[in-house]
């Protein structure tokens, strides 16, 4: 009796510990919106999800593109030259007045190096895939959006010093890369391409209940990948491809100041965020404004303008229920974000001062008196 109570709890045990390492092993999706284990995401790259193979038929490219040859295209042109023009116009456009100051000095050690951009040694890995179906409420697309989110990464050789040989230095570079699609997928341009989906019409439904399955599964990292792809997924070639292309959204570090000469703020960073829409007529990005980015120089430059616009009954709403969209004609093309320090830096708050106390509240008190209720 004894030995079979034994017997009975070691295979318990057994179990136990079989059901242990395959929850181990098992990966799921992040409540069916995103996409954040490594093996996963590098499995997905694998399977047709990095930015060159996303990007080759758009592109209209007859062949394969590795990673580190795509800034090398003629479409991608207009990113790759307005980055290194913002990196080469730091610190002298810092909007930080110390960090300005460095300019004089033209002491580019603490840069962001221009020539990774399109240097052969380095690349983009894939590092998240998230479902944004919730920004359709905007009206730029039906269904919302899917963002791939990839981060640059270097591999480069050092000169071999004296007695020593070459070595081969990697790691992730401080810029973060998005390339947006529309959530809705439509038949891709004919173009010569191996990677042309099939045509597809679907529902922003069948769109949801795809990433609602994909939240459910408790697979390993390539059985996952390779659901996600397949025809069942939200990921497969007919669900997101080419044709889906919205814009490419960048966030860099393009100055970074050690704490030891930043000592008041412990150290200093600026990051550089833009924003490059795709032109299907050109086959090419171009720069574009940034949403709900306002252009500090531009709204102070005609504040009465601004004032009349936000404070309308209509935008007073929006505002107060969280989906105010700015007009275009007072958004910026580009931001640099200071840290640390978040919203407590100054150069961050970029609203301060646009509107006038007296205004707001007389807006408030008559969208009030009118019935009107704030949340």
């Amino acid at each position: 009796m004894g030995l079979r109570r034994i017997g009975s709890f070691l295979s318990l045990i057994a179990a136990l510990f079989c059901l242990g390492l395959r929850a181990a092993g098992a990966v799921t999706l992040d409540s069916s919106v995103a996409v954040t284990d490594p093996a996963t995401l590098q499995a997905l790259e694998r399977g047709g999800l990095s930015i060159s193979r996303l990007l080759g038929p758009a592109l209209g490219l007859t062949r394969e593109v590795d990673n580190r040859g795509l800034f090398s295209v003629p479409a991608l042109a207009t990113v790759r030259d307005t980055v290194k023009q913002q990196i080469a116009d730091e610190p002298k456009t810092s909007p930080d007045p110390y960090v300005a100051a460095m300019a004089k000095s033209k002491d580019a050690s603490q840069k962001f190096n221009p020539k990774y951009i399109d240097d052969d040694g380095s690349t983009l890995d894939l590092t998240g895939v998230v479902n944004r179906m919730d920004r359709g409420y905007l009206g730029h697309t039906e269904c919302g959006e899917i963002r791939l989110i990839y981060r640059f990464h270097y591999s480069v050789a050092e000169k071999p010093a004296k007695g020593k040989a070459s070595q081969r230095i990697s790691s992730r570079l401080p810029l973060t890369m998005s390339l947006v699609f529309n959530a809705k997928p439509r038949q891709a341009q004919a173009r010569a391409s191996k990677d042309l989906p099939s045509a597809t019409d679907v529902s922003c439904a069948d769109v949801a209940q795809r990433w609602l399955a994909a939240g459910q599964k408790d697979l390993p990292p390539d059985q996952l990948a390779a659901w996600l792809r397949s025809d069942e997924g939200p990921l497969s070639g007919a669900m997101l491809n080419s044709s889906q292309i919205m814009r490419l959204e960048l966030n860099m570090q393009v100055l970074r100041l050690s704490a030891s000469t930043r000592r008041d703020f412990g150290g200093h960073a600026e990051y550089l965020l833009k924003i490059f829409k795709w032109d299907p007529a050109t086959s090419s990005f171009y720069e574009a404004k940034m949403e709900n980015q306002i252009d500090r120089a531009t709204v102070l430059a005609d504040k009465p303008s601004f004032t009349k616009w936000l404070l309308t009954d209509r935008n007073i709403y929006d505002l107060d229920h969280g989906r105010l969209v700015i007009d275009e004609k007072f958004l910026a093309k580009s931001a640099v974000s200071v840290a640390p320090g978040g919203l407590s830096r100054s150069q961050n708050n970029i609203a301060y001062g646009l509107v006038d106390d007296a205004d707001i509240d007389k807006a408030l008190r008559d969208y009030v008196a009118k019935g009107n209720t704030l949340s």
